[in-house]
């Protein structure tokens, strides 16, 4: 099942050019969005803990950043392509 994941990291201790490649290049990864500066959305089958040890290795090292799963209790104030994007993908709270 696809799932939904927050990642959130500090952008004053992280690379976020080797960071984004580092998403661009995880075969778990199906999708993802980085609509705000410190923060993707993620789209994958894996389990958040495998999710987060890919993209550390593929980062490279260590890097201080959150990541949860995102459930259909939400609410923002994001520009429409954003909304629209989660909303393509609905099937991710099942």
């Amino acid at each position: 099942m696809r799932k939904l994941y927050v990642l959130n990291f500090d952008s004053t201790k992280v690379n976020a050019s080797t960071l984004h490649k580092a998403i661009k290049s995880s075969d778990l990864i199906t999708n993802w969005s980085h609509y705000i500066a410190d923060s993707y959305i993620i789209q994958s089958s894996a389990g958040a803990k495998e999710l987060s040890m890919d993209i550390r290795e593929k980062y490279g090292g260590n890097f201080t950043h959150y990541l949860f799963r995102l459930d259909k209790n939400y609410h923002g104030f994001m520009p429409k392509k954003q909304w629209a994007w989660l909303k393509a993908r609905q099937d991710w709270w099942r």
